[in-house]
């Protein structure tokens, strides 16, 4: 079912020292036209490996609640979904759950600032890139390609539709997903 509004739910372990947060949401499908672009949002906001995404900058960086708060899309043949999270310190669930919401909220209320998108899109082609060398992820993809339906292409027109990617596109994106 789909799922409106938000809803949060509270797992009251006292014997815990960390509190293990995950928001869930929606997501494109993998043979999506939006997917490929997904990844560079996912990049700024959690998904970016060195890069200072937006969650580490602020919830590990400026308020030194965790070590690695993150974020990722994925999806299997039927669905695609979201996740956003971080295990924080007991004390500090509201605030960090209330800076992730804003964090995920900023997406697409504010249009990402050029350096930004062109550091995340560059790490994204690079890696892509990388990646080509590895014959299981190259086998993967192929298979990919008929079990999920997507174009023959797809893995072919990658990097341009990565390049493709503008601070409108991010925006889109996060309010749709």
């Amino acid at each position: 079912p789909v799922a409106t509004g938000r809803r949060i739910i509270l797992v009251d372990r006292p014997v815990s020292v960390q509190s293990s947060i995950r928001v869930l949401g929606k997501g494109p499908l993998l043979r999506d036209s939006d997917r490929p672009l997904s990844s560079i949002l996912n990049s700024i906001l959690g998904g970016g490996t060195g890069l200072g995404n937006r969650l580490a900058a602020n919830l590990r960086e400026t308020h030194a609640w965790t070590y690695s708060p993150y974020s990722y899309f994925d999806a299997n043949y039927y669905k695609g979904y979201f996740v956003a999270a971080a295990d924080v310190r007991n004390e500090v669930t509201d605030s960090a759950l209330t800076e992730l919401f804003s964090e995920i909220e900023r997406m697409g209320s504010e249009p990402v600032a050029p350096d930004e998108l062109k550091r995340n899109k560059q790490s994204a082609i690079g890696n892509y890139l990388m990646s080509v060398s590895n014959p299981t992820t190259t086998a993967v993809r192929v298979q990919s390609i008929d079990f999920y339906g997507l174009p023959k292409d797809y893995y072919q027109k990658l990097v341009a539709d990565y390049e493709s990617v503008t601070p409108d596109v991010v925006q889109r994106l996060a309010k749709i997903y």
